[in-house]
């Protein structure tokens, strides 16, 4: 592993409002070979070894997807979910653990190479980017990242940003389907993607002239409980 890499973090709430993989350039899809870390070696850069044993378990779903949108490739490597795996788990407003957590490591990149700032750099975060899940059948406008009690760490090495989410387990909408969104800005932009209300289902604004990625998340239905979920 390469020198411990600079860490930024980011936390929302309710109330603020080396592998193959699979590349996406608008609606081709070609096998394409690139060097990213594992989500394990991104848990380990953030000195945090029961999400690196997570990750490298039979419960972990490595996706290993890209796709290329408005200059920079975005890639979901892999998710995990569970109780008390990570060593460092929030505690709610009455100081209880929050210990079922899920999370997913995304890689965020410029398509031409040139490499992403360092988290030291005065140009970081000024190409910002929205990270969140998303549940079919629901509006994403309003169920996300900041309504799951999320946050995310994120470092840049070898000018790949990397992007590590952490937010209350989701596991429980498994049998209605779920996506992984990266869109440009700061907080959802509802330009970015259409909601058919008929369907519950979610895809991308193909006019979108920004980042508008959607990730698939292809979790177990069986996962799904769907009275905790209501």
């Amino acid at each position: 592993m390469a020198k411990k890499a600079k860490k930024k973090k980011g936390r929302f709430s309710a109330a603020v409002a080396a592998a193959a993989v699979t590349l996406v350039i608008g609606s081709a899809a070609v096998v394409a070979a690139a060097r990213y870390l594992t989500p394990g070696q991104i848990a380990q850069q953030h000195e945090d070894q029961k999400l690196m044993e997570a990750f490298q378990g039979e419960d972990a779903v490595l996706v290993n997807e890209s796709q290329e949108y408005a200059g920079f490739r975005v890639t979901l490597l892999g998710a995990v979910s569970g109780k008390n795996i990570s060593e460092y788990l929030p505690e709610d407003h009455k100081g209880q653990v929050e210990d079922d957590r899920f999370y997913a490591a995304v890689a965020i990149e410029r398509a031409d190479g040139t490499p992403m700032p360092d988290t030291s750099e005065e140009a970081y975060g000024e190409d910002a980017f929205y990270v969140s899940p998303y549940i079919k059948g629901l509006e994403p406008w309003n169920y996300g990242i900041m309504n799951m009690g999320g946050g995310y760490s994120e470092f840049v090495q070898d000018g790949i940003q990397y992007r590590l989410l952490d937010m209350e387990n989701i596991d429980i909408f498994a049998d209605r389907g779920l996506y992984i969104g990266v869109s440009s800005g700061t907080f959802y932009d509802s330009g970015a993607y259409f909601f058919d209300e008929e369907t519950g289902v979610i895809t991308r604004n193909e006019a979108y002239d920004k980042v508008n990625a959607l990730f698939d998340l292809p979790l177990d239905p069986a996962k799904g409980d769907p009275a905790a979920a209501e």
